[in-house]
């Protein structure tokens, strides 16, 4: 079995089987070249790894982009869930403190009530 620190990366890995198919699909793979044509090979190589390297960082851009916006809108339905949080616990020490009147009793139980099929996270 191997070591963990060089078992392949989940996430990696299939950016790295994605390269390798890209080299191996491309017409200069597994070419060898006359000695006066090595220069000119090299030069389109450097030029296809170029292009994958670009079109590697546009789409890892466009993922952190999609990242960002995601983690902007879990931020924001947090802070919405805290306001309505905390709109709810004023109304619970509200009705707490006037707990002899029966709207106070009903809001109470409205706010302690749990569906059925609620399940609590420990």
């Amino acid at each position: 079995e191997m070591a963990p620190h060089l078992q392949p990366n989940k996430r990696i890995d299939p950016a790295l089987k994605m390269i390798e198919s890209k080299v191996r699909s491309s017409s200069l793979h597994n070419q060898i070249p006359p000695n006066g044509e090595r220069e000119k090979l090299n030069e389109q190589r450097q030029a296809q790894l170029q292009d994958l390297v670009s079109s590697l960082e546009s789409e890892l851009t466009h993922q952190l982009l999609g990242y960002k916006l995601l983690i902007e809108d879990i931020e924001q339905i947090e802070e919405e869930r805290n306001f309505y949080f905390n709109k709810l616990k004023s109304i619970e020490n509200l009705c707490e403190s006037n707990y002899s009147s029966e709207v106070a009793k009903t809001v109470m139980e409205l706010l302690m009530e749990v569906p059925d099929d609620f399940e609590e996270r420990t």
